[in-house]
């Protein structure tokens, strides 16, 4: 993204979280995903992936949160051969977080604790897509004001870390490749 981008999951009622009419005002851009998951705000330098996969893919586990974790553990084990650490939450969480970056649930990746891949999905007859965002720089400031909740924002502040080492999308792409064939 090259201008202040969130998107939002597909059941998300956005005008709770945000002042729509002040960012739209301040060139905000909005967009809602066919992925469900709460509102994320992207950076430029952020990497965003998808998968699509069969539900008879007798690699991926049934169920949302075993598949949600299954990713995790293949894009942290591309990280590690690029020579980044990361950890996968143990935290766990029940029920829906609007700002996904203010917490981290036991199938997301953090750095020092704090959550630098979220990941959403959306469910089909015979496929699933899981769509995911990793954060390589910390959350602008500029989306303070567009906050409805202070609440909100300190909690996405507080939760919301980030990945130091550069790696690029490509070399990302390369190794997620890799580990999946």
């Amino acid at each position: 993204f090259n201008q202040p981008v969130t998107t939002y999951g597909y059941t998300l009622t956005l005008e709770k979280y945000l002042d729509l009419e002040n960012a739209g005002a301040s060139g905000f851009e909005l967009v809602k995903r066919p992925t469900g998951g709460g509102l994320v705000i992207h950076q430029p330098s952020d990497v965003i992936f998808s998968f699509i996969s069969s539900l008879k893919n007798p690699h991926l586990p049934e169920g949302l949160v075993p598949g949600f974790l299954w990713l995790a553990q293949k894009m942290k084990e591309a990280f590690d051969s690029l020579g980044v650490h990361l950890e996968i939450s143990n935290q766990q969480g029940e029920g829906f977080d609007p700002v996904c970056f203010s917490h981290s649930r036991e199938f997301e990746i953090t750095h020092q604790g704090k959550k630098v891949m979220g990941i959403a999905a959306r469910r089909g007859k015979n496929a699933v897509l899981m769509q995911g965002s990793i954060a390589f720089e910390p959350v602008n400031q500029k989306w303070e004001g567009l906050f409805k909740n202070k609440e909100d924002w300190n909690a996405l502040i507080n939760g919301c870390g980030f990945v130091s080492q550069k790696v690029s999308a490509d070399q990302l792409s390369e190794k997620m490749i890799q580990i999946l064939d």
